[in-house]
């Protein structure tokens, strides 16, 4: 999971690189990031001076950075590049995985309802019977 903070600057270091693996520096005697090649772009990470290093270090143990060279050079991952993408399959997975488990919620609430006498639900039970029959397919 990551932090407000560490959204925020991997966004910064996303935009300094244009969202490539460009290797990235920090800048000497500043509270900025270069690129290494060019250290004309930057990104000010003032607002975080007293914890860059732990928001680094998160990032990396996260997998959204790599060390290069030494603590002062790093790149981005595939993770951190294609962020959405890693959220979006985290999701389809943790889906794939309960499925089991909202049928079996389903189906525990409609019994419950029919145990009641609830005659209304009828078509909503059909919907739900048929639903169920096309997972299970």
């Amino acid at each position: 999971m990551l932090t407000k903070e560490c959204k925020i600057i991997l966004k910064k270091l996303k935009q300094l690189t244009s969202n490539t693996e460009e290797d990235i520096s920090y800048l000497y005697n500043t509270t900025s990031f270069c690129l290494l090649m060019d250290d004309d772009k930057i990104c000010d990470y003032h607002p975080y001076e007293n914890e860059i290093d732990s928001i680094l270090q998160h990032l990396c143990k996260e997998g959204y950075l790599t060390f290069t060279t030494n603590d002062y050079n790093f790149k981005l991952t595939q993770k951190a590049l294609h962020h959405h993408q890693f959220i979006f399959s985290s999701l389809q997975t943790y889906a794939a995985d309960k499925a089991i488990d909202f049928a079996a919620l389903i189906i525990s609430i409609i019994a419950l309802l029919k145990s009641y006498g609830y005659d209304v639900l009828a078509p909503i039970i059909a919907l739900c019977k048929s639903l169920l029959a096309l997972l299970w397919k």
